[in-house]
């Protein structure tokens, strides 16, 4: 993350989607017959797929943050949600078929990953070379305006503040690590639900298999339609911790419906599956449009790479955790396998997840505050002028010593 903070998002890409290269061609040349090489080989591809993914969203977020900074941030940064939970979409409806075309074997959706890695790839040299072009013509306009400026007494010009630090972290504000907080348990109850949704539709209600793939796609398919439009509203009209809150409370209603729910083995109950399943898409269209566009508002905009790096790397601590309770609550040697019993756990997360956005909210409402609440072009406005104080009173500190 510290390195898309210094412009360089589009090489982190280049270099993210490299690595995912490098976890398809570890996954495909995987031995058939030969157990313990091919879970060696697994497990390489797992881990260069976990440092190229994470790398790569944040890049992108970064990315779209620095080319997007008018009325338009919650739009862009929907639609790149959007193509990747049309991509989610795509793989959930190809891999029985895939599968079951190859003779139940894993080798043909290697190679259509494979496929997919290398357009990727390709994509992100296009990326850089855009990328560089317009730094190029930044640099050139910044080097011009500075000829402008006055001198300070190390004969550089006031307005080269714009190196990146670590220690920048520190100096973020509440706002900022309130949204982390509540990123954390919206994914830990999102991620960890979706995980398991295919066999609670299975073993508590009876659904058939190949239902089961199609119905568990809901979440995408609204997500990838309703993210892009949901996130011109909030670019339209702000009020993002609303959304915020919002996207944790829909969350509650669809998991507690899945509890009152009893159980069945005939599918008896999939139009109320479904109904939760669409309330959960509802939420995550909420949630990626209010929570995501408001991290390069709560930083300074040097800052936006390292914003959404930090964030991704601590969200990453209830992806972790999620799996893992989970797992422990669905084993049977130590609760019985009881789906209601983890559905009421991820309750209990969106609800801290909740209580987080309500902070953000009643938080934004202070005085001189209210950049979150506000449209997209009133919240630049406004980020501008706090980052012109800011530079102004950092300058003056610096005549006065």
């Amino acid at each position: 993350f510290f390195f898309s903070s210094r412009r360089r998002h589009t090489r982190s890409s280049l270099v993210s989607w490299a690595r995912r290269c490098v976890q398809e061609t570890a996954y495909m040349v995987c031995p058939e017959g030969k157990e313990k090489v091919g879970q060696i080989m697994m497990m390489i591809g797992r881990a260069v797929f976990g440092l190229g993914g994470e790398n790569l969203t944040v890049a992108t977020s970064s990315f779209i943050g620095q080319w997007f900074k008018g009325g338009e941030l919650a739009c862009a940064l929907g639609v790149d949600i959007s193509a990747a939970r049309i991509a989610a979409s795509v793989n959930d409806a190809l891999q029985p078929k895939l599968y079951t075309d190859s003779g139940n074997k894993l080798h043909l959706g290697f190679w259509v990953g494979f496929g997919c890695t290398v357009y990727g790839f390709t994509l992100a040299l296009v990326t850089v070379v855009l990328d560089t072009l317009a730094d190029k013509a930044e640099k050139k306009e910044k080097d011009e305006a500075d000829a402008k400026l006055p001198l300070n007494d190390t004969g550089k010009t006031k307005d080269e503040s714009e190196e990146v630090r670590l220690s920048d972290m520190f100096s973020f504000g509440l706002p900022y690590w309130l949204i982390t907080l509540n990123c954390v348990f919206f994914y830990m109850a999102y991620f960890s639900f979706m995980n398991v949704v295919s066999d609670l539709m299975q073993i508590r209600f009876g659904i058939d298999f190949e239902v089961c793939g199609f119905i568990m796609g809901i979440p995408y398919y609204i997500g990838a339609i309703g993210s892009p439009l949901t996130g011109i509203v909030v670019d339209r009209i702000g009020r993002r911790p609303i959304f915020i809150c919002l996207s944790n409370y829909v969350m509650i209603v669809a998991l507690l419906l899945l509890i009152a729910l009893p159980q069945s083995k005939k599918g008896v109950y999939l139009v109320y599956v479904a109904g939760s399943l669409i309330l959960y898409g509802c939420a995550y269209c909420f949630y990626v449009s209010g929570l995501w566009p408001s991290i390069p508002f709560t930083v300074q905009k040097k800052n936006i790479g390292s914003a959404f790096g930090i964030t991704t790397a601590i969200q990453n601590i209830g992806l972790t955790l999620g799996p893992l309770i989970a797992g422990t609550v669905l084993n049977k040697d130590v609760v019985g396998g009881n789906y209601r019993l983890l559905n009421l756990i991820q309750v209990i997360e969106a609800g801290i997840g909740l209580f987080f956005g309500i902070w953000l909210y009643f938080y934004d409402l202070g005085p001189g505050r209210g950049i979150l609440a506000a449209n997209s072009v009133k919240a630049n406005e406004l980020q501008a002028q706090l980052e012109a104080d800011n530079k102004k009173a950092a300058d003056n500190h610096q005549d006065y010593q």
